[in-house]
């Protein structure tokens, strides 16, 4: 993201979560920090809180500021200014002049963008604390989840049937069913699957059908085992690219802006369920 990444971990992080594509993930050393001073950032519930507050005009400008080209340079930008002011003062070519005052223009659309970027940023703090404080007190863990993980305390779940339980998150410790196979989380209200999954080593079939997911998170690729994944019926826009690592999957998915055949991932073989 432009600007520097480094002021703005929180919303980063987020929208490298939701959209790996055209946000890549934060610097090591960034994201230790960041994890440091807010470790529940991962949390689903907290994740999905913090990114239904994100303006959608966030996004659009940043896609349009990637279609215009990157910021002026600062030593650019002055010479744009000198030089309309030497147009101006000898009446030199207004032709020229409109040159340089696109990139003011550019520069101060940057500036506008990097202003709202500071406001989302110190809200999504405020926004963080607050969703931590309720979590305490939040009973929204289904008790069949809380059975599951209760079970693996005593031994090992290879199966795991979740469909229909208007679930609405997974709790992190989901990642610790080592030995489990197969995981079936269709028909929920699911928004954000846990970067925990990918501590499934064995696992190999996922359904998460018809949830609200609008993201898979990228430790999915971690997943060497899994045969089949089925995300059909969310809110989808893109693939995590870490699913290139897996050579054997099969995914059934109905993506928000694209049919998966219009979609090349490498190993891949994808099949569009309507």
């Amino acid at each position: 993201m432009d600007p520097n990444l480094s002021k703005f971990p929180i919303l980063s992080y987020i929208f490298s979560q939701q959209d790996p594509y055209n946000y890549p993930s934060l610097p090591p050393q960034i994201r230790q920090d960041l994890l440091t001073r807010f470790p529940h950032l991962p949390d689903p519930s907290i994740l999905a809180s913090l990114s239904r507050s994100i303006p959608t005009s966030v996004s659009q400008t940043h896609s349009l500021l990637r279609s215009l080209g990157p910021r002026p340079d600062p030593s650019a930008v002055s010479a744009a200014r000198s030089k309309i002011t030497h147009i101006q003062e000898t009446q030199s070519s207004l032709q020229e002049a409109d040159i340089y005052k696109t990139v003011l223009r550019l520069e101060g659309l940057h500036e506008d963008y990097e202003r709202q970027l500071t406001e989302v940023e110190e809200n999504l703090g405020r926004l963080y604390c607050s969703a931590v404080e309720q979590m305490s007190g939040d009973d929204e863990v289904n008790e069949d989840v809380v059975r599951i993980l209760k079970e693996a305390e005593n031994g090992v779940v290879e199966r795991v049937e979740l469909s229909g339980r208007q679930l609405r998150l997974l709790p992190e410790a989901f990642g610790k069913l080592h030995g489990l196979v197969y995981l079936n989380l269709s028909n929920n209200q699911i928004e954000v699957i846990p970067d925990s999954i990918g501590g499934l080593k064995k696992l190999e079939e996922l359904n998460a059908s018809s949830n609200h997911l609008q993201h898979l998170p990228d430790s999915v690729g971690l997943l060497l085992n899994l045969r089949i994944l089925d995300v059909s019926g969310n809110k989808l826009n893109a693939l995590p690219e870490s699913i290139a690592r897996c050579r054997y999957y099969t995914i059934f998915c109905s993506l928000l802006y694209y049919f998966c055949s219009e979609i090349t991932v490498p190993g891949v073989k994808c099949k569009n369920q309507s």
